[in-house]
């Protein structure tokens, strides 16, 4: 990653010799610290992230899987299951959609498809991250990766810390 960014530094960047030059990277961050986010966070670059939802829905935010979207993906998953159309599911979300969609702001409200059983794009981008996981929805729809495992410095003195004498 180093290198490649040595490249953009060293090579790109002089293509403009003395004069300015415009560079546009377009790019979805992948894990926390790739070349992506690491240019992100370079003062020379002009950055601009635009996640697909700007605001969550407050059942979210205050009920997490336990409110009213967790009830939704109960009935859709039975539905997958069962390999059923998503009439249950839809019909409890028309019911409702005011209370479920409230405080929520989606990048592009136009972003859903009705063929695809959806009436709006904070209900289609919701069943997208409840299909490919909240580890990738973050990474490809929010532009925000989540770190999910850590570097663990395990020293001789710490293993013999953890063990007992009691053999």
């Amino acid at each position: 990653m180093q290198k490649l960014l040595d490249i953009i530094k060293k090579d790109v960047f002089n293509l403009a010799g003395k004069g300015k030059l415009a560079v546009l990277q377009t790019a979805t961050p992948i894990c926390p610290e790739d070349l992506t986010e690491k240019i992100a966070a370079d003062v020379n670059w002009k950055t601009t992230i635009w996640p697909s939802i700007i605001s969550w829905p407050e059942d979210i935010e205050q009920n997490g899987d336990k409110g009213l979207w967790g009830q939704y993906f109960k009935l859709f998953d039975k539905e997958n299951v069962e390999d059923e159309n998503h009439d249950g599911s839809l019909a409890f979300y028309k019911k409702n959609r005011a209370k479920m969609d409230a405080g929520s702001e989606v990048f592009n409200p136009k972003r859903f498809k009705s063929s695809d059983g959806h009436i709006s794009a904070i209900q289609a981008l919701l069943e997208k991250r409840h299909m490919i996981g909240e580890a990738a929805f973050a990474a490809e729809m929010q532009m925000k990766p989540k770190r999910y495992s850590y570097q663990l410095d395990i020293t001789p003195k710490v293993v013999v810390s953890k063990t007992t004498s009691n053999a």
